[in-house]
């Protein structure tokens, strides 16, 4: 196990999440202003596929433009906001609300629900 996959085991552990590989290879969905390092930083993971990790990622209003997330290796991450790694082991269904002071992860079935 690296270091990385330990930290997210126990940010697991300590929310009381399931354990979900997010693969540094794999994509996630960012916005420009959580690229650009604006804070507080939202996440949230659905079910990724097709070499997606599920995880959308945002700093600021969310919108619903096609063009609010763009596509993003995982691994860029560590060089573009390394806060949130930690954290991407969390399964489906998980969101977080982070700042450099701040820690807010919770469970949301909202997330699966159909329109």
């Amino acid at each position: 196990m690296n270091k990385l996959e330990k930290k997210q085991k126990i940010i697991c552990s300590k929310f009381k999440s399931p354990f979900k590989d997010c693969d540094l290879s794999s994509k996630v969905g960012i916005s420009q202003k959580a690229y650009d390092g604006e804070q507080p930083i939202h996440g949230m993971r659905v079910n990724g596929r097709n070499n997606t990790s599920g995880w959308f990622l945002w700093s600021g209003e969310w919108s619903e433009d096609d063009d609010f997330f763009m596509p993003l290796h995982t691994s860029h991450l560590i060089d573009r906001c390394p806060m949130v790694l930690p954290y991407l082991g969390l399964d489906d269904g998980w969101r977080f609300l982070l700042t450099d002071t701040y820690e807010d992860v919770w469970y949301d079935p909202d997330l699966f629900e159909e329109d």
